[in-house]
């Protein structure tokens, strides 16, 4: 059986709400001609009318208005799955690892998670929790993408940041998409190795 073009479930919707193939080919951007011809095609190879003609307009038969809502919730699916397919195009997803000393690891980890987790379901976090000193080394050579550590004395190839409002872009996400992520952290120094 042949199957019927996603273009010609359009012309049907189209002359279904319309009422008219030449309102419905106006919509579509297409002619009339080619409105027509989609219609007949689908009903050809359905083997049914789908629409009854007359000088007043166009109305769908019985057959025809069970299919126009089927059609209407395929292209409503299709639709969906393709804003959700977008959507992984603006996903942000990877690892994600993170140093923390105890403290903000009891204080403020739970809340940030939940709220990073939700929103990004497609980063996989890695949570170390540690002392400055081993923290600052993990992020020196590589095994942590930042830490949040205490005021600190600088160290080559190490930046930090003392902000109310810290923001980092994680550098095995930057691939994924640029987005910057923000922890609210006060009195803290934000690290991470310099490029």
């Amino acid at each position: 059986m042949a199957e019927i073009a996603l273009r010609q479930i359009r012309a049907i919707i189209a002359v279904c709400e319309e009422g008219s193939f030449t309102r419905a080919a106006a919509r579509e951007n297409a002619t009339q001609s080619g409105i027509s011809q989609h219609v007949a095609a689908a009903e050809q190879t359905l083997g049914v009318k789908l629409f009854e003609r007359s000088t007043t307009g166009v109305k769908p038969t019985p057959a025809g208005q069970r299919y126009y809502k089927r059609c209407i919730e395929a292209v409503g699916q299709l639709d969906n799955a393709r804003e959700e397919v977008r959507g992984f195009a603006s996903r942000v997803s990877g690892d994600l690892r993170i140093g923390l000393i105890p403290t903000l690891t009891r204080a403020a980890l739970a809340p940030a998670l939940d709220q990073f987790t939700a929103k990004h379901p497609d980063v996989r976090v890695y949570i170390v929790e540690g002392y400055s000193a081993w923290l600052t080394d993990l992020v020196l050579n590589g095994q942590l993408d930042f830490a949040v550590v205490p005021t600190f004395e600088g160290r080559i190839g190490l930046k930090s940041r003392l902000e109310e409002s810290m923001r980092y872009l994680p550098s095995s996400l930057k691939e994924t998409r640029p987005e910057v992520y923000q922890l609210s952290v006060t009195g803290t120094d934000f690290l991470h190795a310099t490029e």
